[in-house]
C-alpha cells in the first residue's frame, strides 16, 4: 500500500524557484536578496544565525529575521545586524510552504 502522502509529491515540485542575493552579505548593511523561477507571492525569508557568536564570552545578539517580501514582489532588502564573521542560514519560502536554504557567510566590510 502507497501512503497517501505519496501523491501529493509531484503537485509540490511543479513550482520551481530558487533565490539569490545581490548584495554581498555585510554586516550592518543592507542584504538584498531576489526570487528567479515560479512561485506563489507572497515570499517570505527567514534568516536564522548559525554556530557561536563571534563575540567574545559567546554573547548572543543575532535575532532571527523574518521577513515577507513587500507588495507581493520578488525583490527584497533586510538590515542585517550582525557582527562580522557571523553565520547563518538563509529560507525562503511562498504560498505554498514550499523552501529552498542556503547557508551563508557574513563578509566584513572592506576598510576605505
Amino acid at each position: 500500500m502507497i501512503p497517501f502522502s505519496l501523491f501529493l509529491i509531484p503537485s509540490l515540485v511543479a513550482a520551481a524557484y530558487t533565490f539569490k542575493f545581490t548584495s554581498v552579505p555585510t554586516q550592518c548593511q543592507e542584504l538584498s536578496l531576489s526570487i528567479e523561477g515560479q512561485g506563489d507571492p507572497p515570499y517570505q525569508v527567514l534568516i536564522i544565525p548559525d554556530g557561536p557568536s563571534p563575540l567574545a564570552n559567546d554573547k548572543e545578539v543575532r535575532s532571527i529575521i523574518d521577513q515577507t517580501f513587500p507588495d507581493n514582489g520578488t525583490i527584497v532588502s533586510i538590515p542585517l545586524r550582525y557582527p562580522a564573521t557571523s553565520h547563518f542560514v538563509a529560507t525562503v519560502r511562498f504560498f505554498a510552504l514550499i523552501s529552498i536554504s542556503f547557508p551563508c557567510y557574513l563578509h566584513t566590510r572592506p576598510t576605505p
